[in-house]
């Protein structure tokens, strides 16, 4: 877990039957953590600003995204089957449980992969055409917990898009169609990036 991340799962195991007392200061721990559960149950969901004047960010807004390229959308005989997409998705699963299992023996191995930029379709053939480079970001893939950060989430469909790009270029050849289509698989349907042809 990278630094300035919070973890999910509770560091101090606090049950559910200690009353909270009001009135003094909790005497253990224990009281401190219910109190504070108690407190963060009692707060809304969502907080919104009374009195804003939203005309100071006006200047800031973003009034259109960016669209998806339609030249990248696949062309028929490019399109993988629903059998290859069921079988991409369970060896994912399945690497994605090897990883949290070397995890927990703290056994990954540091990664040194370098990616090209989003437009460089020469850069992301010579990625797919490296199987090592390929394995490299598959590994990638499969060490990353869900949910994304925003981050992530742009730079997974970067690669997305740069995928959807070469397989366009190179729809001829089965090896560039298919792992292009495995890391746009990855990204629209485990990384729910649903938008990415």
């Amino acid at each position: 877990m990278a630094s300035g991340e919070m973890s999910s799962a509770p560091v101090l195991f606090v049950p559910d039957d200690i009353p909270v007392v009001k009135g003094r200061p909790p005497a253990t721990a224990e009281e401190y953590l219910a109190a504070v559960r108690h407190e963060a149950e009692c707060l809304p969901a969502v907080v919104v600003a009374e009195n804003l004047d939203a005309t100071e960010f006006a200047a800031l807004q973003t009034f259109s995204a960016p669209e998806v390229d339609a030249a990248t959308e696949a062309p028929e005989h490019c399109r993988p089957d629903a059998s290859w997409c069921r079988n991409v998705a369970a060896v994912f699963v399945r690497s994605r449980q090897a990883v949290a299992r070397q995890r927990a023996c703290r056994t990954l191995p540091p990664s040194s992969g370098q990616l090209p930029s989003s437009d460089d379709v020469d850069g992301w053939a010579h990625v797919v055409s490296s199987s090592s480079t390929a394995r490299w970001l598959y590994a990638v893939l499969a060490a990353l917990d869900k949910p994304l950060n925003a981050h992530l989430t742009a730079k997974i469909r970067d690669v997305a898009r740069s995928m959807a790009r070469l397989r366009l270029q190179h729809q001829h050849d089965p090896w560039h169609v298919a792992t292009a289509n495995l890391f746009i698989f990855l990204a629209r349907d485990v990384f729910e990036q649903h938008d990415l042809a």
